[in-house]
């Protein structure tokens, strides 16, 4: 007996060590992303989402995911009608729920028809003066890949989980991560 409880010993040090592997090897990869991201766009303050495990999901299994990306800009480096969509005044501050601009940027050039079957209340009253138009290559080049690093995130929500934590609210930088606690109810 005493044998098969060491290969289980081991197999459980196995375990921890490739954990904390992909831990370290995961905080790094995620970090150099980031870096990249914020390197090729200046305009770029921020990445914001949360990840959480539900505490019911009506009878579901709960699961880890991860949550409503946003995308903060320095408003003094943005098109006037995007910042007016986001809905902030030049240099002042803005937080997670408060104005996506990746999202505003996409709804620059979404079509007419798409706008009258628009029923979020963020997107309501903000058309006014809005003209439709077509991304500047910067805009184009700032939401692919904006929407790749939520692609890549939401495809890897164990490792995020790993490295930054559960109930938690990331915001993600230039000079790294920080995580507050989320409350989701």
């Amino acid at each position: 007996m005493n044998k098969k409880n060491n290969k289980l010993t081991e197999l459980v040090k196995q375990v921890e060590d490739l954990h904390r592997k992909m831990q370290r090897d995961g905080q790094v990869a995620l970090k150099a992303a980031f870096a990249d991201f914020f390197d090729a766009h200046p305009e770029a303050r921020a990445i914001v989402w949360t990840q959480f495990t539900p505490y019911f999901n009506d009878g579901d299994a709960c699961t880890f995911s991860v949550n409503d990306f946003e995308l903060k800009v320095d408003t003094n480096k943005i098109a006037e009608d995007v910042k007016k969509l986001v809905n902030d005044q030049a240099g002042s501050e803005y937080g997670y729920g408060d104005g996506c601009a990746g999202r505003a940027i996409m709804m620059i050039e979404a079509t007419a028809s798409n706008r009258k079957t628009m029923k979020e209340p963020w997107y309501k009253d903000k058309y006014e003066g809005i003209v439709l138009r077509k991304l500047t290559p910067e805009e184009k080049s700032l939401i692919d890949d904006f929407k790749e690093i939520e692609s890549s995130c939401n495809a890897i929500p164990q490792i995020l989980e790993m490295i930054l934590g559960d109930h938690v609210k990331v915001t993600a930088t230039k000079q790294g991560f920080h995580t507050d606690e989320q409350d989701h109810d």
